[in-house]
């Protein structure tokens, strides 16, 4: 009996570990702070996950806000933030070299943001570190897949409407709504805080597991 309770706790403690894992997540001038996701789509090469501090976190040592939704392809990035009660609405889209270097637009606006409008940047390997992201929940059921993927599409459409205006550019590469669905349950400044404060100039994301 004792052996068979042994055995189902390591079962269980591993189906724990198999279901956390840790990405890569590239924001330049970001202090190192804890930060979780959750996979809500991916396919065909691109992953989008809803990015935010970890459950209980002390909002002055994580500045992600309201969270962020990012989408990762094997050549660009997207990520987008929509704050409406701060009256801020933040993208940016970046095409990648590899690891070492990025061209990246970012676009912000509403009243929150800090330095409204659309500015570009080129970014080289010493501009381009990584900081650790928990995965806490992955791919689940078809239904609950259809229903976060609708949910990410929503709210990056409506922070690219407001972030990018009605002449958005440049048209990014990569679209939640492009994306498979396989969903889950489950920048920012040197100073930590909320995002719409500090976000604007040279921000840039990446998700990436290893090359």
């Amino acid at each position: 009996m004792a052996l068979k309770t042994c055995i189902i706790v390591l079962a269980t403690l591993g189906l724990a570990t198999a279901q956390t894992s840790v990405v890569s997540l590239f924001i330049p001038d970001t202090d190192p702070q804890s930060l979780a996701a959750s996979i809500v789509a991916e396919g065909a090469g691109t992953t989008t996950y809803s990015i935010n501090c970890p459950p209980g976190t002390d909002s002055s040592d994580c500045g992600m806000g309201p969270g962020m939704w990012y989408t990762s392809a094997p050549k660009t990035i997207e990520w987008a933030m929509s704050e409406p009660e701060e009256g801020f609405w933040g993208r940016v889209v970046c095409s990648m070299g590899g690891t070492t270097t990025a061209t990246c637009t970012d676009m912000m606006s509403g009243t929150g943001a800090n330095f409204p409008g659309t500015s570009a940047s080129a970014l080289a390997q010493t501009d381009i570190t990584f900081l650790p992201v928990t995965v806490t929940a992955g791919p689940t059921s078809t239904n609950s897949a259809s229903t976060a993927t609708g949910t990410a599409s929503s709210a990056l459409t409506s922070s690219k409407a407001n972030a990018s205006g009605s002449n958005a550019s440049p048209t990014p590469t990569v679209s939640s709504t492009a994306v498979a669905s396989h969903a889950s349950t489950g920048g920012l400044s040197r100073v930590t805080g909320s995002p719409h404060r500090v976000l604007g100039g040279a921000a840039a994301a990446l998700i990436a597991a290893a090359w």
